[in-house]
């Protein structure tokens, strides 16, 4: 799959149902709303980033993992200190010209270590699913939403200290896999990508252990 311009981004959007509403009025075709026109041009610039011949050279990395070029900002593992320095340097000469570069790259960066470290610790299989799960988001150029913000309620306590903490939580573990809830704010960009990464966004402590959950789910 080559990298898709705007335009192909934002037609691949109409093959998704997303579940939005908007001061209680539900919104159904999104590539249409004006409210969301914001969003998919930040994101769609992205796109078109990588094709821009001025910065095709730093826009654009070969991933080993599908053997195929990819977005840098958005799709790349990011793995010497060489590769995060010109991420950030790519970053910084983008946000002169937009708000928001996306940082897809770092998401995943963080999550492979994490599964990684946590596999090594506890002989999980959580590195090897990601892993897939990174190969499935390169092959197909998808963008993901960046679900971390929790509300806070009284910030002087952890979660598990809060009599009703509005943060993802785990409340169910069965065969099937884990059942969780909670919310998540500052997650604009949901509607406008295929999938959210939903992960903590403060330390944890052991009886935080609820909180502690990382996953994707498919918009």
């Amino acid at each position: 799959m080559a990298i898709k311009s705007k335009e192909e981004y934002i037609e691949d959007l109409k093959e998704l149902k997303p579940n939005v509403y908007i001061l209680g009025e539900k919104a159904d075709r999104i590539w249409e709303d004006p409210r969301f026109e914001s969003t998919m041009n930040l994101v769609g610039r992205q796109h078109d980033l990588a094709l821009n011949k001025d910065y095709q050279d730093v826009a654009v990395v070969h991933s080993p993992l599908i053997d195929e070029p990819v977005r840098r900002l958005a799709l790349h593992i990011q793995t010497s200190m060489e590769d995060a320095l010109t991420k950030v340097k790519l970053t910084r000469e983008m946000t002169q010209q937009q708000i928001c570069v996306w940082c897809g790259s770092n998401i995943q960066s963080l999550i492979w270590a994490a599964t990684y470290e946590t596999d090594q610790k506890h002989g999980t299989q959580y590195h090897r699913r990601f892993q897939e799960m990174v190969k499935y988001m390169q092959k197909n150029d998808y963008d993901a939403a960046w679900g971390m913000m929790d509300p806070k309620g009284d910030r002087s306590l952890h979660p598990h200290q809060h009599q009703f903490y509005p943060g993802v939580r785990v409340v169910k573990k069965d065969g099937r896999g884990i059942t969780v809830s909670g919310c998540k704010v500052h997650t604009s960009y949901g509607p406008c990508t295929r999938e959210i990464y939903v992960f903590p966004c403060r330390s944890m402590t052991e009886a935080d252990r609820d909180f502690a959950v990382a996953f994707a789910v498919p918009v």
